[in-house]
Order: structure tokens, then sequence, then C-alpha cells
């Protein structure tokens, strides 16, 4: 997980060479609506240019990727913007989650020379919601 409520800045980030297996969501970039008491900071959420380069996800049984802001006047974020994914694999049951709100767009979001394998929530679908900039190079091969 990168990022949670009140976090502050994460920017210029580069996660390259991983294996995620046996995991629930794999990559995750979250600001929840209410976190756990003693589980937030005090800081205006701006997260930006994070890479993650030559990534492979096996086994997970959530999202590849779930980048969301909740829908909630207290869950503050400035923005999330240029997030790059590079040659990425992923075997796991649901498409990535791409969603921003109406105030707070993602913005500049890549994927480049991925392919995702997707097996029982297939009929799901790749929706994102309140996304500006995507770009999509994928292999979207469905179970």
């Amino acid at each position: 997980r990168i990022g949670w409520f009140g976090d502050g800045a994460i920017k210029n980030c580069i996660f390259s060479d991983i294996v995620i297996t046996d995991s629930r969501d794999a990559i995750t970039i979250e600001l929840p609506r209410c976190p756990p008491p003693g589980d937030a900071g005090k800081n205006i959420t701006r997260i930006e240019r994070l890479s993650f380069d030559n990534i492979l996800i096996d086994r997970t049984w959530g999202r590849p990727v779930k980048i969301s802001i909740a829908e909630s006047a207290d869950t503050k974020c400035e923005y999330i913007r240029n997030i790059q994914f590079n040659n990425f694999n992923s075997r796991t049951n649901y498409f990535p989650l791409l969603i921003g709100r109406d105030e707070n767009y993602l913005e500049d979001i890549s994927f480049t020379n991925c392919r995702f394998d997707i097996g029982d929530k297939a009929e799901d679908g790749f929706k994102p919601r309140f996304v500006r900039n995507l770009k999509t190079d994928c292999i979207w091969n469905i179970d």
C-alpha cells in the first residue's frame, strides 16, 4: 500500500523488479473514508511521479492495481498524478480499479507493455472513473 489518509506528499518513487504472490490487492494507492483510530496522518495527500517497472503479480484474489479516493470531505487530497506502470504482468481475478472523485481526478495514469490475465470477475470490466489522460497499451486476457 502506498499512501493513506492524511499522509502528505509521496513523490518521485520507482518500484522495479518486484514479484507479488498470494496477496489481496497487489498495488494499492488508497485514500479511505475513515481509517481506524490512530491510523491517520494530518496532512493533505499529494501523490505524484510514481513508476512501477517490471512487475509480476500472481495469484492475487483482488485487484492487481487499485487507486482510489473516497467520496468524503474528511479525505483530504490535492492530487494523485503521473503514475506509470511499465512491463507489468498480472494474473488475478479482477481488472485494475481506478477511481478518483469529482473534485480530484486521477491524472496522467499510463499502462505501457502490460498484460492482464483475468479470471473469475472478468464481467466487471475495466471501468475507470474520474480519470484524466489515461493511456493503456495492454493485453487483456479474460478466462
